[in-house]
């Protein structure tokens, strides 16, 4: 299962996600859930990068992309993470044996 936490500041505004596990969907390579975590995840890294021109806390490993931006939260990142959030929730209300999403985190 993927697990996706988010990180928010002290007044609630999202710095990021951890999202680690595997999805398990499918076999290697023909796993569509983990195909379309990885594909949000990777863009919206990108994305922070490029377009709101953040630094980002990244690490990456097997089953863990963990990333917050290093800045402060802005209408950009805010529309970001805001935008992949909403991704995240609906693939985890689509695929709950899947992922999960925890909202308190």
């Amino acid at each position: 299962m993927t697990k996706i936490k988010p990180y928010k500041s002290t007044k609630g505004r999202l710095l990021g996600f951890a999202v680690v596990g595997h999805a398990d969907y499918g076999a290697l390579g023909y796993d569509i859930v983990c195909a379309a975590i990885s594909a949000l995840t990777v863009t919206t890294v990108n994305a922070l990068q490029l377009v709101a021109e953040q630094e980002i806390h990244l690490i990456e490993g097997d089953g863990v992309v963990d990333y917050r931006i290093r800045g402060r939260p802005n209408m950009q990142t805010d529309t970001l993470l805001q935008t992949v959030a909403a991704g995240y929730k609906g693939i985890a209300e689509e695929y709950p044996l899947y992922v999960s999403y925890e909202e308190d985190a």
